[in-house]
């Protein structure tokens, strides 16, 4: 039994940081998307020029 309980609060630990880097990771996007926007969709698409002009103002 307690050995069951041991694994189930692990488990439950794991789980709680587990949403706490994503949460960061979420976090850390965002930052990232607001600082330098323009090099990522550099890759992706064309149309950086317009994000570019609303960074600009």
């Amino acid at each position: 039994m307690m050995m069951i309980r041991m694994m189930m609060i692990m488990m439950m630990m794991m789980m709680k940081i587990r949403m706490m880097m994503i949460r960061m990771m979420m976090m850390i996007r965002m930052m990232m998307m607001m600082m330098i926007d323009d090099d990522s969709d550099d890759d992706d698409d064309s149309d950086d020029d317009d994000d570019d002009d609303d960074d600009d103002r």
